[in-house]
């Protein structure tokens, strides 16, 4: 395989983890620079684009990415493909559970796909949804009952090893789920999409000037729609900002940022046309 720390907190081991699986290791960005040399630390594109050209170079199985600070990971499939963010904790969750004798719940945040959900419930776990980021996954760590959480941007915490999102884990549960079933990366995206179901995911951040941005915070909790893009709602939560779910496990979520004077509009659908239309409805409303 072809392992990518990309200069960042993930050079002083991920070698050594991986070769220890039994991999045979090719290594991309190993040294510890402190600017990166241009490169962005993020396992998305295009700061991927060396790896995967690496991986189809080598003929490897597939390429590990760390992030900087090695706390979210990507995968690259035998072709050369970025896997998607939200195939890799459902595959970290069918190797936590196959090793782990324990049938405690997952928790994940509000963004994160519905195919995790559907994951958990396949495997017969529990499932919770929890608003607030990943700092309302931490706090449900220690109620104690907590198997795996997770996030909209493929960050992985497992409690029992450590109360953190941790990307070298991640990979190890998902690549070693790889050798266990004698799967290419690109065969277990197909059989996650035949178990699980096909869903498109995206979001898209709104820039609002700070006076429209209190008004929606004060608006938000209010909103209760009776159809949003012709379809009626089965669920409206005003846990974190709206979210809004419908019958076939679609949902639309709008959340003013903490940080920022912005909103992030967040949504999953059956089809990548279906998504751009709850994207298209959340970004009208969010600038009116």
């Amino acid at each position: 395989i072809v392992v990518d720390p990309m200069y960042g907190a993930g050079v002083s081991c991920a070698r050594e983890v991986f070769e220890r699986l039994g991999f045979e290791v090719v290594g991309l960005h190993e040294e510890a620079v402190c600017d990166f040399r241009g490169l962005h630390p993020a396992a998305r594109e295009p700061w991927v684009d060396e790896c995967e050209r690496m991986v189809i170079e080598s003929g490897a199985r597939l390429g590990i990415v760390l992030d900087g600070d090695a706390d979210r990971m990507g995968i690259i499939d035998e072709t050369g493909r970025l896997v998607s963010q939200h195939d890799l904790a459902p595959l970290a969750l069918e190797r936590l559970v196959a090793v782990d004798d324990h049938r405690d719940r997952v928790v994940a945040t509000f963004e994160s796909s519905v195919r995790l959900q559907r994951q958990a419930e396949r495997l017969g776990l529990a499932y919770s949804r929890v608003p607030d980021g990943f700092s309302g996954v931490y706090r449900e760590f220690f109620e104690g009952d907590v198997l795996m959480g997770a996030d909209e941007r493929g960050g992985v915490a497992v409690p029992s090893h450590l109360m953190e999102r941790d990307g070298l884990v991640a990979a190890c549960l998902a690549s070693s789920m790889l050798l266990a079933r004698e799967e290419t990366a690109s065969k277990a995206v197909e059989r996650l999409a035949s178990e699980l179901g096909r869903t498109e995911w995206g979001y898209r951040n709104v820039p609002l000037d700070p006076a429209s941005l209190e008004r929606l915070r004060n608006f938000l909790p209010g909103v209760n729609p009776r159809e949003v893009v012709g379809v009626e709602p089965a669920e409206v939560s005003h846990a974190d900002g709206l979210r809004v779910t419908f019958e076939d496990d679609s949902w639309i979520m709008v959340r003013p940022s903490s940080t920022l004077p912005s909103v992030r509009v967040s949504a999953e659908a059956g089809t990548a046309s279906d998504l751009s239309k709850l994207l298209a409805f959340g970004v009208s409303k969010v600038r009116i």
